[in-house]
This record gives C-alpha cells, structure tokens and sequence, in this order.
C-alpha cells in the first residue's frame, strides 16, 4: 500500500537523520518527497505624510507566517547530497539539505510488506 505523511520533523541538519513515527507503517521504498517551507513576512505601515505621525514607514503593524516554497527532493541509494534524501532503513529517512524547524515534509511511500514478493 502507498502511504502518505505529512509531518514536523523539527530542525534537522543536512546529512543528519530523522524518523518516521511508529503510529505510520515501515517503508520499503520512498516514492516521493516534499520539503514544504515556512516564512514569516513584517508587514509595514505604509508611509504618513503628517508630522506627529504614530507610524512610521519602519513600523510594523504584524507579522505573517505562511507556506514560502514546495520543494521536490532527489530520492537516491546512496548518501544524499544537495536537493537528495536516502531511505536509510525502514524507519530513517537522511537529508541532504537541512529541514527548518517550522518546515513540513510530505512523504509518500511504499509500506514494507505490501506487495507479495518484495
């Protein structure tokens, strides 16, 4: 069977590990994967012409965090380099680039044991 995650892995440095949690089935293979960044954007005052402004152009009014960027990872056998990930065993997933502490990683694979055979 195909499964899909979505998770938080947490900061995880390039070339450094992460788990797939034990609520989800082991991997056999990875089919796909998806690194989802976070951002956060200032939102400023636009520019006031009065003298005794209480805002000022540098002023910011809040701050937005959203979704920055989708971005595909190389699956490969091997250690992974820049814009790569390995399936090192059932459970560990190695990166070669680093994952954010606020980014998301979408995984699919295919579980171990699904198909007869393999």
């Amino acid at each position: 069977m195909v499964q899909t995650l979505i998770l938080k892995p947490g900061a995880v440095s390039a070339g450094e590990t992460f788990s797939i949690p034990g609520y989800a089935p082991p991997a056999r293979s990875l089919l796909a994967f998806f690194v989802v960044s976070r951002a956060t954007t200032d939102v400023k005052h636009a520019a006031c012409a009065a003298t005794d402004a209480a805002y000022s152009s540098e002023t910011t009014l809040a701050t937005i965090n959203h979704f920055n960027a989708i971005t595909p990872k190389t699956i490969v056998e091997t250690t992974p380099g820049t814009g790569e990930v390995q399936l090192v065993d059932e459970r560990t997933i190695k990166v070669g680039d680093a994952i954010g502490a606020e980014d998301y990683v979408i995984i699919c694979y295919i579980e171990k044991g699904a198909f007869s055979g393999v």
